[in-house]
C-alpha cells in the first residue's frame, strides 16, 4: 500500500521527459534517419521492414546510444546496439514500458511516497524478489512500516535481512557486511551456536594418528540484545489485548438442521 499524499506540483515519469530530450536531440544532430535504417539492415542482418524504422531508432534515441561523430558534406553518427537487442525492440514495440513496477519504483522514484506499508514482513526476510522489494519500498517512502504476526523463526539472523532492508545505516554502523559472512558474523554476535568437535583415532601402518573434526551448529535463541540496540525505538509490540475494545463482536452459536428423508435412509443402513 503506498500513499504519495497531497501534492501541489505535477509529476511527470522520467521516461517521458527522455522521449522529450530524445527528440530535441534528434532535431540538434539533424542525421538521416531513412540512411541510418538502412545502414542498419545491411550491417545487422535486420529485417528490411520500413514501419519499424521509427520504432527502432527512437529506442536508440531514447536510451541514448546514438552518437555524433564529424563529417565532410555528412552527418555521421554511430549507434551502439546489437542485432539480438535490435531484434527484441522489434518482437516489443512497447520496449521502454517494460519493467516490473517495484523496479521503476526503484529507478525513478526514490524518496517519492510519504509512506510505505508491507505486511506479512516475515515472509520478505529471504533473498528474494519480494524480499529485495521491501528495501526498494524503504527508498522509495519517507516512512517505511512493516506489520507481522511471527518477527522472528526462533533465530537470530532470521532478521538480518530485515534489518539490512530497513535500518541499512544500523546495520552497517556495526559492523555488518551484506551476504553470508555477515549474516554468519550475525549470528554469532546475537543468537546461539553450538560447536561439535569430533576426535577419532585411526592406525596407519608404523603411528597412531588422531584426526579432528569441528562442527558448528546454529541453535535456537537470541540475545536480548538484538532487541535493545535493533528493536526498541522503531517497534510497537501489540498482543490482542491492546487491540480487543476495536475489535468487532464475535459470537458463536449451534444451529441445528434436521436430515432429509434420503440421509435418515442411508444413516440407519449404516452407508453414511
Amino acid at each position: 500500500m503506498l500513499n504519495s499524499g497531497a501534492r501541489t506540483k505535477r509529476w511527470r515519469p522520467p521516461l517521458l521527459r527522455q522521449a522529450h530530450d530524445a527528440m530535441q536531440t534528434r532535431q540538434a544532430q539533424g542525421y538521416q534517419r531513412y540512411q541510418a535504417w538502412t545502414t542498419l539492415v545491411s550491417f545487422l542482418g535486420l529485417p528490411a521492414e520500413p514501419s519499424w524504422a521509427e520504432h527502432i531508432l527512437g529506442v536508440v534515441e531514447t536510451e541514448e546510444l546514438i552518437k555524433p561523430l564529424d563529417g565532410i558534406g555528412c552527418q555521421p553518427v554511430l549507434i551502439s546496439a546489437t542485432t539480438e537487442e535490435m531484434l527484441e525492440w522489434i518482437g516489443d514495440r512497447e520496449r521502454i514500458q517494460r519493467m516490473a513496477p517495484i523496479e521503476y519504483i526503484g529507478r525513478y522514484m526514490g524518496g517519492w511516497f510519504d509512506f510505505a506499508i508491507a505486511d506479512e514482513l516475515h515472509q520478505l526476510a529471504g533473498d528474494t524478489a519480494q524480499g529485495n522489494g521491501l528495501g526498494v519500498l524503504g527508498r522509495a517512502a519517507k516512512r517505511l512500516i512493516a506489520l507481522t504476526g511471527t518477527l522472528m523463526g526462533g533465530y537470530a539472523d532470521d532478521l538480518f535481512n530485515i534489518f539490512w532492508r530497513m535500518e541499512p545505516g544500523t546495520m552497517a554502523g556495526e559492523g555488518f557486511a551484506y551476504g553470508g559472512q555477515g549474516r554468519r558474523d550475525f549470528q554469532q554476535q546475537y543468537g546461539v551456536l553450538e560447536t561439535i568437535e569430533k576426535v577419532r583415532e585411526t592406525d596407519n601402518a608404523c603411528s597412531r594418528a588422531t584426526k579432528k573434526t569441528i562442527q558448528v551448529l546454529k541453535k535456537p535463541g537470541a540475545s536480548p540484545l538484538l532487541f535493545g540496540k535493533f528493536l526498541m525505538n522503531t517497534t510497537a509490540f501489540l498482543s490482542l489485548e491492546d487491540i480487543a475494545d476495536n475489535l468487532p463482536r464475535y459470537d458463536e452459536s449451534v444451529l441445528s438442521v434436521e436430515m432429509d428423508e434420503e440421509l435418515i435412509t442411508d444413516h440407519r443402513s449404516g452407508c453414511g
